[in-house]
């Protein structure tokens, strides 16, 4: 256990130096000592994915869910990876567990309404981008999402208006975020 967790540290910080490779290698020796270590698998398909090695990204996060199969961020991983490579379908169903494990989970609202904005579902996606905004009401890409599908659907007027209020809370959260920068100084 502890040397999958030395090899396990390894990979991590071969990642943020961005060493890929090198930290897909460490990301194996962990797993080899310990199969069920579900976020180095996690890690692992994150790896891939840097590589833009899709299938091998899936295929990890594929064995983290049949590990933990109600841990919502492998299948929000695999959900990402899935309409990468445009299996919207496969794309959908994950977005749809994460929901069903996190109904509060407000990117994955997000991102499946993305999702169906792709699948010309406008309506549907405005459902979801509507739900985030009711989680997280300074999401700007929700309502930026939320005025994108109004222009699909025609309503230039309410996507205008929707677009303002994802200008005014991206401007919140700058403001927010400098405030909390210059605290710190």
């Amino acid at each position: 256990m502890f040397l999958s967790k030395t090899h396990f540290k390894r990979a991590n910080q071969l990642f943020i130096q961005s060493d890929y490779l090198g930290a897909i290698e460490e990301y194996n020796k962990a797993i080899a000592l310990n199969p069920r270590y579900i976020i180095a698998n996690i890690n692992k398909g994150n790896a891939c994915y840097k590589l833009t090695d899709y299938n091998g990204a899936i295929e990890c996060y594929s064995k983290a869910i049949s590990i933990a199969p109600n841990n919502t961020q492998p299948y929000y991983n695999r959900a990402i990876v899935y309409g990468l490579v445009h299996q919207y379908y496969e794309s959908l169903e994950d977005y749809n567990k994460v929901i069903l494990l996190d109904s509060n989970y407000a990117d994955a609202y997000v991102n499946r309404g993305r999702l169906k904005l792709k699948m010309c579902a406008y309506e549907e996606a405005l459902n979801d981008f509507y739900r985030a905004t009711r989680i997280s009401s300074n999401f700007y890409e929700a309502y930026f999402n939320c005025g994108v599908a109004y222009e699909k659907l025609g309503f230039t007027v309410m996507a205008q208006e929707y677009f303002k209020k994802a200008q005014y809370h991206k401007n919140i959260d700058a403001i927010i975020i400098k405030n909390k920068s210059s605290f710190f100084r």
